[in-house]
């Protein structure tokens, strides 16, 4: 099944049984919908008085307020008219299901939902949503007069070439921040499985502690949590705007004495982006239940599939983040093998730089991991290449000219 089928979409769960709800909450988020749950039609009154969903499945037995009793509530609502509601119900008579029909669902999926069931609901919730699908992102087709073996023409091409390759749209990302500034906790966990050990890799390079590149990733997150609703989706993507408060943190709580920035923590650093301790998701957890005053828990098991690494041209691979196929802009972790040399090219926008791991010669300058590197509009990098291999993450447009 395609997993991009509900990107864009946020779908609301209302079920009594919890073992339910995390399943279809699981299930779901794997198919590219934001999800919140409730245990019954007053949670999703609740739910809808912070957002409208664009679809809702919906149990008929619940306690407190049933589904039938949810649905005319709904559709009596203005925001409510559009919604797609489906029924998922183990009741099955002729008589309920008309009072389904007469209340205001669209349909209704019966219980146990099979593989199968679930392949054709997820299907349908695509097919009736398709006005939510993102537009089509253009990507430059190679120039029909192009050598066989010449390097691609564009960034795009590289990136690209070997179609249908899945997108993980910059709009799913800004979707966790709007869910975040209506006080949605799920998303902010969604957010710290996708980035969590871009973020503490960073910090670790530019603090050279371990503890202080801890204590810098939960005050990012915090503060991502706390600055939601001010975020600006038009100033800068997601990534962008989280590496920038990481960086500037862990800046914050360097000292001052000069740093080597060839400089190892661990061996091990040198290739393990993620190696934090275990209680960093519980002491997060605390951090947000202290201000927030509700029960906070961070689940291990990340609710999103994550990209594939994908290789590009001979020893460079990518791992999607995100695209903006609006601004015609991606973020990605590249990952150059020693002895690599990437293509001399030209920048269509800017370009910014945050290295991880290894060290990267661009022209006349080495960057080493913790450094930062932003390269204006219509400038021309001559000559890319790592003698040690690199890892960074890198922000930029897919229209860069490969020359």
């Amino acid at each position: 099944m395609n997993p991009l089928l509900l990107h864009a979409r946020t779908v609301l769960v209302l079920d009594d049984d919890v073992d339910t709800r995390d399943a279809m909450r699981y299930l779901l988020a794997a198919q590219g919908a934001q999800v919140v749950t409730g245990a019954n039609g007053v949670d999703g009154l609740a739910e809808l008085a912070r957002r409208t969903p664009d679809v809702v499945l919906c149990d008929l037995t619940m306690p407190g307020m049933g589904g039938l009793e949810f649905a005319r509530r709904l559709r009596q609502d203005p925001r409510g008219q559009r919604v797609l509601l489906i029924a998922v119900t183990g009741e099955t008579r002729p008589a309920t299901l008309t009072e389904t029909w007469l209340a205001g669902f669209d349909g209704y999926v019966a219980k146990p939902v099979t593989s199968a069931v679930f392949e054709a609901l997820v299907a349908r919730i695509a097919q009736h949503t398709s006005h939510l699908d993102p537009p089509e992102l253009h990507v430059p087709a190679l120039s029909s007069n192009t050598p066989a073996g010449a390097p691609h023409r564009v960034l795009g091409d590289l990136l690209y070439a070997d179609a249908p390759t899945p997108l993980v749209l910059e709009a799913d990302w800004v979707g966790l921040i709007e869910s975040m500034a209506a006080g949605d906790p799920q998303a902010l966990q969604t957010l710290f499985h996708r980035v969590h050990r871009i973020v503490f890799a960073l910090a670790a390079r530019i603090t050279q502690y371990r503890t202080r590149a801890e204590d810098v990733t939960l005050e990012v997150f915090h503060d991502v949590w706390r600055r939601a609703s001010t975020y600006d989706a038009e100033r800068r993507s997601v990534v962008a705007w989280i590496l920038k408060q990481t960086r500037s943190r862990a800046i914050a709580r360097t000292p001052f004495a000069p740093r080597d920035p060839r400089r190892r923590l661990h061996a091990e650093w040198s290739t393990d982006l993620g190696r934090f301790s275990s209680s960093l998701r519980t002491r997060l957890a605390r951090r947000l239940a202290r201000t927030t005053g509700g029960d906070w828990k961070m689940s291990g098991a990340p609710p999103w599939r994550e990209p594939e690494w994908q290789e590009v041209a001979p020893g460079i691979t990518c791992q999607l983040l995100a695209t903006d196929a609006h601004r015609n802009r991606i973020s990605m972790l590249v990952r150059l093998a020693p002895g690599t040399e990437y293509p001399p090219h030209r920048h269509e926008g800017v370009e910014e730089l945050y290295m991880l791991q290894g060290a990267l010669v661009v022209d006349e300058d080495t960057f080493y991991p913790g450094d930062y590197r932003r390269a204006p509009a219509s400038t021309v990098d001559r000559r890319v290449w790592s003698e040690t291999g690199c890892t960074g993450v890198l922000l930029t447009s897919l229209g860069d000219v490969i020359l």
